[in-house]
């Protein structure tokens, strides 16, 4: 791919990432919470279309890393997160931030679909104008790290980028800024490549949070303890 051509297509201006969490110890199939546990909340992923593989186990724990960086983003205690079977994530709060378990459901309710937002904050792309799973993490020639990620409407994404020209647009996670970018000439080829990311784990948090936010799926709240 020729990053160089793509990159005269958009600027960043600022990048608003999460704690990264893609070597987080506590992903795994056992509760790992210590004996402060005060409350757990039992999620089932579904999926919104007739395909399976849509919620499989590698897109299962990229929710539950997903679901730990906006909880942390949002400003919330880290929970534990865990893996239950084969489309169940467990979340699990101390005593110290029961509190805020209202909140933090709100997080998860409402944060995982992903939108493209011009600069007044309307919705111009939901989840659906991103290629599944290609947002992915790219080396230009001066080996810094970048993530291209596809849209799945060469011809809409020209046109908003066309009518968009010299303006500012922001790719969300639900309401959470992950991006800001300025579209300094229309893209004809639907392929955007994003560049602020000064280390590779940068872009690969923003690469996965991409591809879960462009997941046809929810969450569905099972059980609840304390």
């Amino acid at each position: 791919m020729h990053l160089n051509r793509i990159a005269v297509y958009i600027t960043i201006i600022t990048m608003l990432m999460g704690v990264s969490a893609c070597a987080n110890p506590g992903f795994g199939n056992k509760n790992q919470t210590g004996s402060d546990e005060a409350f757990e909340i039992m999620y089932e992923a579904r999926s919104l279309e007739d395909d399976d593989s849509v919620i499989n186990k590698e897109s299962l724990l990229d929710i539950a890393i997903v679901m730990e960086q906006l909880i942390v983003k949002a400003g919330k205690e880290k929970p534990e997160i865990s893996i239950a079977g084969d489309n169940r994530i467990r979340v699990s709060l101390s005593e110290s931030n029961g509190d805020e378990l209202n909140e933090i459901k709100e997080v998860i309710n409402k944060s995982f679909t992903l939108n493209l937002r011009n600069s007044k904050g309307v919705i111009e792309m939901d989840r659906y104008d991103f290629t599944r799973n290609q947002a992915r993490v790219v080396y230009d020639f001066d080996n810094n790290p970048g993530v291209v990620t596809d849209f799945t409407d060469a011809a809409k994404f020209e046109e908003l980028t066309t009518r968009l020209m010299g303006q500012s647009v922001t790719i969300n996670m639900g309401d959470f800024e992950l991006t800001q970018l300025l579209i300094n000439a229309p893209i004809t080829e639907g392929t955007a490549l994003i560049t602020a990311q000064s280390t590779y784990d940068q872009a690969k948090d923003l690469a996965r949070m991409i591809n879960v936010g462009a997941l046809p799926f929810e969450l569905k709240e099972l059980t609840r303890k304390r």
